[in-house]
């Protein structure tokens, strides 16, 4: 799950979850959500996060771990992310 404020708070941005097993594909956030993400939660997989809308330029990796304010190399600037098995290798 994405946030746009510091400890997952202020309502989320996007609240797909998809089985660990599952390939999401390339998610493209919504325009008007796009480089707001100022947490994350990734619960039980492994999601990669990008700065562009193609899943490309990755930005980091998160397996089943959250972060409630990312750093300013990181903060409002993912666009697409993608959950799977394999994310991160």
């Amino acid at each position: 799950m994405l946030f746009k404020d510091k400890d997952f708070k202020n309502g989320f941005l996007t609240d797909r979850y998809y089985h660990k097993y599952r390939n999401s594909g390339c998610i493209i956030i919504a325009d008007k959500f796009k480089s707001q993400t100022v947490s994350y939660k990734v619960h039980n997989g492994c999601c990669e996060s990008y700065d562009n809308d193609r899943c490309e330029g990755k930005l980091f990796v998160a397996k089943s771990r959250e972060h409630n304010k990312l750093g300013s190399s990181h903060a409002k600037k993912i666009q697409s992310f993608k959950c799977n098995h394999n994310a991160g290798s």
